[in-house]
Parts: structure tokens; C-alpha cells; sequence
């Protein structure tokens, strides 16, 4: 059954969630085709692009995510307390995976530039 606010179905915060997770999982992707990469020796142009392609996704997921949780926040239903509380903790955890990902390519970015 879909969320509603005030008697109204509510499409956005299952399309920002869905947009996020599918974010989440194409940086995560990402990020293990730069590391199989890395051992298949793609050229560096290829790997550059990648680091390229997978901080923009780290971006857009990062921008999503509290937009997802902005939203949530502002059509909370006090009904479903484990149900908020699980979310909450889902996208913290993923946002805190994505941040890490995020040092570890800028650091292997500064490397690669000398």
C-alpha cells in the first residue's frame, strides 16, 4: 500500500529512494570494475574515467539521500516507528559507505596525479 499525506499517495519518497539505492549500487559497481580494473590492467585513461564517472555518482547519491531523508522527514507517519527507525539506519549506513568510497578514490585520484 502506498504512503499518503493527508489522503493523498505519495510517489516521492519511494522514486527519490529507489533513485538513490540504484546510486548506490551503480558507485558500488563502479568501484569494484576500478579495482578488477586495476588487476586486469586497463589503461589509465580507463581508470581515470572511471574515477571520473564514479564521484559523480558518489555526488548524486549523497544529494539524493538527504533528499530522501528530507523528505521522509517531513511526511513522517508516527505509525510506523521500526519501519522510520530502519530507514534511518539504512541510508546513514549507505551515506557513511559512500563518504568512505569517496576518500578512498579522491586519495587514489591525488596519487594518480602526482
Amino acid at each position: 500500500m502506498k504512503r499518503q499525506y493527508r489522503g493523498l499517495p505519495l510517489w516521492l519518497p519511494s522514486l527519490l529512494s529507489r533513485t538513490a539505492f540504484y546510486f548506490f549500487l551503480m558507485s558500488l559497481t563502479l568501484f569494484l570494475l576500478y579495482v578488477l580494473g586495476n588487476f586486469q590492467y586497463f589503461s589509465d585513461e580507463n581508470l581515470r574515467l572511471l574515477l571520473d564517472i564514479m564521484e559523480l555518482y558518489f555526488y548524486s547519491f549523497l544529494i539524493l539521500s538527504i533528499g530522501t531523508i528530507t523528505v521522509h522527514i517531513v511526511f513522517h507517519n508516527t505509525e510506523k516507528g521500526r519501519h522510520t527507525i530502519r530507514f534511518y539506519v539504512r541510508t546513514s549506513l549507505r551515506m557513511l559507505l559512500i563518504v568512505i568510497l569517496y576518500f578512498i578514490i579522491k586519495l587514489l585520484d591525488a596519487l594518480f596525479s602526482g
